[in-house]
């Protein structure tokens, strides 16, 4: 458990036109009503940038943006 909690503080979510990107994709995800088509093609992005040597942390930071970006295009969508 305690090698789980590390590994999760380590996530870092930079203020970059990247997580701007990402979150943008999520909201677009919850708009269009494709949650599922878009949230599989960003992990197999996702996947193949881990595989080509990009930090984990980096990734999961990638990963909470674009979650975010998700939660807040779905909840547009309820509202609309």
């Amino acid at each position: 458990m305690e090698k789980l909690k590390r590994r999760i503080l380590k996530t870092v979510v930079t203020k970059s036109f990247g997580t701007i990107v990402h979150v943008c994709y999520g909201v677009l995800a919850g708009i269009l009503h494709q949650e599922w088509l878009f949230t599989i093609i960003f992990l197999f992005k996702q996947f193949l940038d881990v595989y080509n040597g990009e930090n984990p942390a980096v990734t999961s930071g990638d990963i909470a943006s674009y979650a975010l970006g998700l939660i807040i295009g779905l909840m547009v969508m309820k509202v609309i």
